[in-house]
């Protein structure tokens, strides 16, 4: 059997139901997996890791530990006895995660190339440490987080963050040297390509039309004809760009007209 990570989820509760829903939910598991119930060897294992998680979860500051940093801190901080204790050692490990980050970021500076997106990471650097800062201290809360997922701790919420900053930086590296110049030759050069695709496709176009009007070139009427259609055919075109009805009314107009015109010829012959 798998026992979620989260201790809530392990029990089904969510934080506002502790201690009483924790209770009622830790006795039906001990009815299942206690040695005296259940004499099985995965049992007890199953058993002893929900009474550690109800321990914890039945005592105040380990409860309120348990929130802040996780699951590690009570392997990491064996001695720690106060909230003092574990909160000093949580906050040295956040210290050691961010300077190793801060480090990488450094190195990254020096070494590497700058495509623009090196003051981004450093930007978000500061936002997450700050913002980390703040909920550890307890200036801000992530209370609007826990409206829909109520049983996520402020440990696992800090993963999360630690997440998005790397892969928000991963997507920085790849896509920054498409948005970022940094030199104004590169610019110039880009701009100065698109101008000559421009020029090309504007050149290449005109050439076009004059080969296809090449056979009405001693006749102007036919080509005043051909310059009137043309510019029928644009106005229509942005027309329906505009509304979709105003295709659909010039299809029923030359509808009739076609119809009207068939009656004619009957009537002719």
């Amino acid at each position: 059997m798998e026992i979620p990570q989260n201790y809530y989820k392990a029990f089904d509760v969510t934080p506002d139901q502790v201690p009483n829903g924790l209770k009622s939910r830790f006795k039906r598991l001990s009815i299942l997996y206690h040695p005296d119930k259940n004499p099985s060897e995965e049992a007890a294992k199953i058993f002893l890791k929900y009474r550690s998680m109800y321990e914890v979860l039945m005592d105040d500051v380990k409860r309120n530990v348990y929130d802040m940093f996780g699951s590690q801190i009570f392997a990491d901080c064996t001695q720690c006895i106060s909230y003092r204790d574990y909160l000093s050692s949580g906050f040295s490990s956040y210290l050691v995660f961010n300077g190793s980050i801060l480090v990488l970021l450094v190195l990254y500076k020096l070494i590497g190339s700058d495509h623009g997106v090196q003051f981004w990471r450093f930007v978000m650097f500061g936002f997450m440490v700050t913002f980390e800062g703040a909920i550890i201290a307890g200036a801000a809360n992530i209370d609007w987080v826990k409206l829909y997922f109520p049983s996520l701790t402020t440990s696992e919420f800090l993963k999360i963050i630690h997440h998005l900053y790397v892969n928000l930086s991963i997507a920085l590296s790849l896509l920054g040297p498409l948005i970022f110049v940094n030199d104004a030759t590169q610019l110039t050069t880009k701009l100065s390509i698109l101008q000559n695709t421009i020029l090309c496709v504007s050149k290449t176009s005109e050439n076009i039309l004059q080969k296809d009007l090449e056979p009405f070139e001693k006749q102007k009427a036919l080509q005043d004809v051909l310059l009137n259609k043309a510019q029928k055919k644009f106005v229509d075109s942005k027309l329906m760009q505009i509304d979709s009805n105003y295709g659909k009314m010039q299809t029923s107009i030359n509808e009739k007209l076609f119809i009207y015109e068939e009656s004619n010829i009957r009537f002719v012959h």
